[in-house]
């Protein structure tokens, strides 16, 4: 991971979309501060299908059931 000023970040964006495009990551910085991250995209973040569809999996056989009354849940939950 390489460090990049903002104004150099500006600068030269095409040659550092390119490297990002194979695989590199920059962290932009003004004044010495990090300030922002420029890294690839994952096919994740570009379809948010799948993402949904993670989801869906991740919460298959998770439920949740009171157990006697709504009171009773709440109570416990208080606990």
């Amino acid at each position: 991971m390489q460090e990049v000023g903002s104004f150099s970040a500006k600068t030269h964006l095409p040659n550092l979309l390119d490297a990002v495009l194979k695989g590199e990551v920059f962290v932009i910085t003004r004044r010495g501060k990090p300030v922002a991250m420029l890294s690839p995209i994952t096919e994740s973040q570009l379809n948010p299908a799948q993402a949904i569809e993670k989801l869906r999996k991740l919460r298959t056989g998770v439920s949740w059931q009171a157990k006697g009354s709504t009171q009773e849940a709440r109570e416990e939950g208080r606990k």
